[in-house]
């Protein structure tokens, strides 16, 4: 994460500090549990984000980059850190379902982040729901932003139509989502490790789990609210329950 300050902090985006260390954190541990696959992202801009995520790609990972008016700057900034299997897509998300770069279930880590109207998501996911790996991670951009409800209503009709799929984890503009079979891991790691993982970063944070699993069965990370590092439902807040 520091290399990524250093080097890609100055790239103009709308990537704050919140879901940077969110993703660190994140793409740390499908390192630790050894989660291989393909990265791929769905709007580029200037590669604010998209640098992040080639400082975490493996050299055999092919890093794919989805995005109708391509920056060379966005580019050549992955090159930088990334130099080889990166694939760039300048093209319309809803054109590049039979690209042979996208191999079914052979990504790890895929960010949404293109046309934000409610038909583009539900397209996006739709894309992002066959090349997912068993233990990889969909992550939305936008998620509960009052600038773009629709994305937020368009997301939760898909999972209700996709339970193999569920939302695990939501924060700084951003919603997580993974397999249903995979969310007892991510679920768990959060609870038990990942107010440390902040810390380490120098990141104060309150992760909330304020609902029990049969209502909504994931975590929410805010700024630190006082001194609550994990707060629980209401009605019981030490209870953390998954």
């Amino acid at each position: 994460m520091e290399h990524y300050r250093g080097k890609f902090g100055h790239i103009n985006g709308s990537f704050w500090d919140g879901a940077i260390v969110t993703w660190d954190i994140l793409l740390e541990r499908q390192s630790d549990l050894n989660i291989d696959g393909d990265i791929i992202e769905i709007g580029v801009l200037k590669g604010k984000s998209a640098t992040l995520l080639a400082l975490h790609a493996a050299d055999e990972e092919t890093f794919v980059l989805v995005d109708p008016a391509m920056r060379n700057e966005a580019t050549s900034a992955v090159a930088s850190v990334h130099p080889t299997n990166n694939v760039v897509i300048k093209e319309f998300s809803q054109n590049i379902r039979h690209h042979p770069a996208l191999k079914p279930k052979g990504f790890r880590w895929i960010h949404i982040d293109g046309e934000h109207s409610g038909p583009a998501v539900v397209n996006d996911l739709e894309i992002a729901a066959k090349l997912l790996t068993p233990r990889g991670i969909i992550c939305l951009d936008d998620f509960f932003t009052p600038a773009y409800p629709q994305i937020t209503a368009a997301t939760f009709a898909f999972l209700a139509d996709n339970p193999q799929l569920t939302l695990f984890l939501v924060g700084y503009n951003k919603g997580y989502i993974c397999h249903s079979k995979s969310s007892a891991d991510y679920l768990a790691f959060l609870r038990d490790n990942a107010a440390a993982k902040f810390a380490k970063r120098q990141f104060p944070v309150t992760l909330w789990k304020s609902a029990a699993p049969p209502d909504l069965n994931c975590f929410g990370v805010t700024p630190k609210v006082q001194n609550t590092v994990m707060k629980g439902p209401d009605w019981a807040p030490n209870e953390i329950p998954i």
